[in-house]
């Protein structure tokens, strides 16, 4: 024979004793980690700018090694952090249009030199971009592209 246990009902009295420890252990988190620096917020959210410089660096090593295409599937990775506020997008957009670039891809080489102009004009995105357009047949553009990097 089976006895079963009468559950107590549930009622405030009967969860405000919980309730109020386990608040009182969040509290104490609270208390160590801003001792430390830090929020209850950083526990729950990833370091987005270091896992996007993390990628980067992998997608450069594979660059240097010819992997142009699996580079370009790290930048696009990064890339799509860009709603996480990451720094530097500019300079994702450029190393992935430098790989389009090695691979013959100009017109996605010149979109991302393009992104990375509109994000922070540089000499060097001009340089890459006339080349790319250059190499595009496009030699009006690339003229235009070669004086704007004068003055950049």
């Amino acid at each position: 024979m089976i006895l079963h246990k009468k559950r107590k009902k549930l009622t405030w009295s009967n969860i405000k004793p919980h309730i109020l420890k386990v608040w009182a252990v969040i509290g104490g988190i609270s208390i160590i980690l801003s001792i430390l620096g830090y929020s209850v917020r950083d526990l729950f959210e990833k370091d987005w700018q270091g896992i996007a410089e993390e990628k980067n660096s992998e997608a450069l090593e594979l660059y240097n090694k010819g992997e142009f295409e699996n580079s370009i599937k790290l930048y696009d990775y990064v890339i799509g952090l860009e709603k996480k506020n990451i720094r530097d997008l500019d300079v994702v957009y450029f190393n992935r249009g430098m790989a389009y670039y090695k691979i013959s891809d100009y017109h996605h080489a010149i979109g991302d030199f393009t992104n990375a102009i509109n994000i922070k004009p540089r000499s060097k995105y001009y340089l890459n971009r006339a080349n790319a357009y250059e190499k595009n047949g496009d030699t009006d553009r690339a003229l235009e592209d070669r004086l704007k990097s004068i003055n950049e």
